[in-house]
């Protein structure tokens, strides 16, 4: 096997998800007093889990172990062309880590917020199409910095990485769609704590 960086993939997978359970937990002792959120998480398939604080969820980790097996079908049995492969291991491995660089800025912020409680005033109602738009442009602007560097590296996974954050941008648009079609223009932040 040449691509050890395989098994960043699931290390990563699996803390996306127990750092938004982190993110929830944290979030819920103070940040959310001020800033009203329709739901922490963002992905349709995981709000349910994470709402529930469930500290096992089968169907990440089965993702997870997948993802896993096939990435390492890829690499030792030379299914698909290396530069592919690069560019799909850079694709997920950068899509993963600005996920959980995000999971990290919010727990950082949610920290701060619990021991300085007095830096905040009001209430915010955000729903959920706000938050996914605050999720989708803060990932869409590493773009121009991962394009440049891979540009100037001429490195297949660095083309990925940068790919990634256009394949975000559409994930985050279907998150969206899902939303108005689910929501039926109701505004359910603003109705729950009317």
């Amino acid at each position: 096997m040449a691509h050890y960086e395989i098994f960043l993939l699931p290390l990563l997978m699996i803390a996306d998800y127990y750092l938004t359970l982190i993110g929830a937990s944290l979030y819920k002792q103070s940040y959310g007093n001020y800033f009203v959120l329709d739901n922490y998480e963002l992905n349709p398939m995981w709000q349910s889990s994470v709402g529930k604080s469930e500290k096992f969820d089968f169907r990440h980790l089965f993702m997870s172990i997948v993802f896993t097996i096939v990435f390492m079908s890829f690499d030792y049995y030379n299914i698909i062309n290396e530069k592919i492969l690069q560019v799909l291991l850079g694709y997920y491995i950068v899509l993963y880590s600005l996920i959980n660089a995000g999971h990290l800025e919010n727990i950082f912020i949610f920290k701060y917020t619990n021991t300085h409680p007095s830096l905040l005033k009001g209430k915010v109602f955000i729903n959920y199409e706000m938050s996914v738009k605050r999720s989708q442009y803060r990932v869409l602007s590493l773009f121009i910095p991962l394009s440049i560097i891979a540009f100037y590296t001429k490195s297949y996974f660095a083309w990925g990485g940068a790919l990634s954050t256009i394949g975000a941008w559409l994930t985050h648009s279907s998150w969206i769609k899902w939303y108005r079609q689910n929501s039926a223009g109701v505004d359910k932040v603003v109705d729950k704590y009317d």
